[in-house]
């Protein structure tokens, strides 16, 4: 009986059937023949001119923890997850992304110098891409030429070009450019009145830190870092905790008359934990607080501190201890002192 009213349904329905597999073919045949025309490589370039020193863009693209304040992506999937490598500034700095819109992928930078920064990207599918900024100068001001170059085999290129991808993605270059304008140009302004730094007011999320603090001289700071690291770092792990972030000095206390310090050499982990020994503890940081971030020897700081100082009381505002400071750089990889990285953070009351 199911045998025979299928044979009747296929008889009674064959001009149909005819007709649906006609539009299949010519569909095929389409993405065929638009798979043969469309091109397999990519070359997508956009640039803009910002009134604003070079120093201060590159900066906003070479650490990746700003992308979130310009990237279009970021804005197109509020949703998206972001996880930081553990390094996160320069050469070698990465991130993973998950989110509905954005899909997966990751981002590596491979190069990192004054005049450009190259990356590469990875998707959830497809070759990596690879993506480059670079940074010339036109008149008082610094052009930014954004490129990625990226591959679609065949025969998905035809739905690249279906998609327009070329034309889709062109168009977040031209929308992430506008916003690292506006944010290079703010920060222009801003350095020429702290002392050619840039200073920002940010919600800063909670940070653990693990610590070994003591009143030390100031000319023994050093030392007292290169003997505490260790000793912090075979405490964290032996509390079953791991490091997240790059070594820090905490401030509770700084007297310039008697040449002392209230300090504490500390280290981000991923967990709280409880450490027990002389000088050993943990902090939580979060909350609104100024960030400036100097480049150079850790001897020149103070113009960073004096800067956020001077912040400070123009907008009438009062910072709470610990002052931060992150040393963000490796300075055994990187020998050039004028590369290295010390954030500076001052919570907020």
């Amino acid at each position: 009986m199911i045998y025979s009213c299928a044979v009747l349904f296929l008889f009674k329905n064959t001009a149909m059937i005819k007709w649906i597999l006609r539009i299949l073919g010519i569909l095929l045949v389409t993405l065929l023949l638009l798979s043969i025309i469309a091109p397999t490589e990519h070359n997508i370039t956009k640039s803009i001119v910002i009134n604003s020193p070079a120093r201060l863009i590159h900066n906003e693209i070479n650490d990746l923890s700003r992308w979130s304040n310009w990237s279009p992506w970021d804005k197109m999937d509020p949703k998206m997850v972001k996880t930081m490598g553990a390094k996160y500034v320069g050469e070698g700095a990465s991130y993973t992304w998950k989110g509905p819109k954005a899909g997966e992928g990751s981002m590596l930078i491979t190069q990192s110098n004054a005049d450009s920064i190259r990356s590469t990207l990875k998707f959830g599918w497809g070759e990596p891409a690879s993506c480059q900024f670079v940074f010339s100068n036109e008149g008082a001001g610094t052009k930014v030429t954004w490129n990625m170059q990226f591959k679609t085999p065949f025969p998905w290129n035809a739905f690249s070009m279906i998609m327009g991808f070329d034309k889709s993605i062109g168009k977040d270059f031209e929308s992430g450019l506008a916003a690292l304008k506006t944010i290079g140009e703010q920060k222009a302004v801003d350095a020429a009145k702290y002392g050619g730094y840039s200073i920002q007011e940010k919600d800063l999320p909670e940070v653990v830190y693990a610590y070994k603090r003591e009143v030390v001289s100031m000319q023994s700071i050093a030392k007292y870092f290169g003997q505490s690291y260790p000793i912090l770092g075979k405490s964290i792990g032996m509390a079953g905790a791991k490091v997240s972030g790059p070594a820090s000095g905490l401030y509770f206390m700084w007297d310039a008359k008697k040449k002392i310090t209230d300090m504490a050499a500390a280290l981000p982990i991923d967990k709280s934990i409880i450490l027990n020994g002389s000088g050993l503890g943990t902090i939580s940081l979060k909350g609104k607080a100024l960030v400036l971030d100097h480049y150079g020897a850790y001897e020149l700081t103070a113009n960073a501190h004096y800067a956020l100082d001077t912040y400070k009381k123009e907008k009438m505002l009062a910072s709470k201890e610990p002052v931060v400071e992150q040393y963000i750089t490796d300075p055994m990889v990187e020998k050039d002192t004028a590369k290295w990285l010390t954030r500076l953070i001052y919570f907020l009351k």
